[in-house]
């Protein structure tokens, strides 16, 4: 047993935070257990440099493991605790240490208004083969996403001085990605911007799952899902710039968010039907992870348990501390299916079971304190709490 995050049984069994935060996602699903994630926040607080970066993981004594997008991560998974749990507290005692950490950020910003790459330091954004050096978009994107939170946080939490602070820095990151990382007449998102300042044609999933996320270009979100998510979806990724499974967490989570659900349960079977067509019972860091050289237990990569109970079982959290769900299983892609999502409350069980070749029952039962939107064909009733059952077309 283990009493904090790791990235797997063998090799370092470090508590990286950019594998943490997707395995936070993961358990909060199987346990509702938001501890570990408390836990961790407090202990990559304790180990930082000078400057406010964070270490990549904690504890270490690895002096080449400071990783700035960690940072920003360590800085989201403020927000991660607080819509599992509602609760503000933990950031309330760490929102200083966050502003500690964000203010190294401002010093790294070019004379185009966009964030570079500090060299000191070692930028992972993902194992795939993306533009780091210069002003990488995806960097550029985390931290704004990461200065939204902390903007949100700041706001729940009442202190004005920080929101203006990071709204501000939001606002002004948010004008300079668009004016330089976007081509508005070709519809491209550069992969970044070279040390010269110019621009970087390759682009990638990764920036554009999340441009998505943020809402940054919302007319262009089915012309992201056609030119950047296709090629993903069409078969096994064996290029080097498509996603990693661990990065596949952000891509579903944009696939999601821009109504393809179906697609995402596609990949899914796709990509690790293959690990289970290899012969493997756990999940692999890589595509095709050689046994003894890459990590075939990798923590990071179980994220299909998000997934599958958001689309599958059509259970997906839409408020923070799992006070409201939506309910809209996707049917058709299996004839019947029963699972359970663990709460803060409880337990949230659903089933569907077919009742002839054209109608099924679905049935949802609901902890106190709980309210659900129903969306299902042919029913109209909503804010349902404790619990219901309805018959509807297959």
């Amino acid at each position: 047993r283990q009493d904090a995050y790791v990235d797997g049984p063998w090799r370092e069994q470090a508590q990286w935070w950019g594998d943490a935060r997707v395995q936070g996602a993961n358990t909060f699903y199987l346990s509702a257990d938001a501890r570990p994630l408390a836990r961790g926040i407090r202990q990559i607080d304790h180990q930082r440099v000078p400057n406010g970066l964070t270490y990549g993981h904690v504890p270490t004594m690895a002096h080449n493991c400071i990783l700035p997008d960690f940072t920003l991560t360590w800085v989201m998974t403020h927000w991660d605790y607080y819509w599992q749990t509602g609760d503000l507290t933990l950031f309330g005692g760490m929102r200083d240490r966050v502003r500690l950490a964000l203010d190294y950020f401002p010093d790294f910003i070019g004379s185009q208004g966009l964030l570079t790459y500090d060299k000191r330091y070692w930028l992972f954004l993902d194992w795939a083969d993306i533009p780091k050096a210069g002003a990488s978009t995806l960097y550029n994107l985390f931290y704004l996403m990461a200065l939204r939170y902390a903007r949100d946080l700041s706001r729940l939490t009442g202190d004005a001085g920080n929101e203006t602070v990071y709204q501000e820095r939001a606002i002004a990151l948010e004008a300079a990605i668009r004016s330089h990382l976007w081509d508005a007449s070709r519809l491209r998102l550069f992969g970044g911007l070279d040390e010269s300042g110019q621009p970087i044609e390759s682009e990638t999933v990764h920036a554009a799952a999340i441009a998505i996320l943020l809402d940054l270009l919302p007319d262009q979100r089915e012309h992201f899902f056609k030119k950047y998510f296709q090629d993903m979806l069409a078969g096994m990724p064996r290029h080097n710039v498509h996603p990693s499974p661990f990065y596949m967490h952000y891509a579903f989570e944009a696939l999601k968010a821009v109504g393809k659900r179906r697609d995402v349960v596609g990949a899914i079977c796709k990509w690790w039907g293959d690990m289970l067509d290899r012969g493997l019972t756990t999940t692999e860091e890589m595509w095709y992870a050689d046994a003894g050289s890459t990590s075939l237990c990798h923590a990071w990569s179980a994220h299909p348990i998000v997934h599958l109970s958001n689309i599958v079982m059509g259970i997906e959290q839409a408020a923070p501390g799992w006070t409201r769900i939506r309910f809209r299983p996707e049917l058709g892609l299996v004839e019947s299916v029963s699972g359970s999502v663990a709460v803060p409350q409880g337990r949230i069980d659903m089933s569907i079971q077919p009742l002839d070749e054209k109608t099924s029952r679905i049935s949802l039962t609901l902890p106190p304190g709980i309210t659900a939107d129903i969306e299902l064909p042919g029913n109209s009733e909503y804010d349902v709490t404790g619990g219901g059952e309805w018959t509807t077309r297959r």
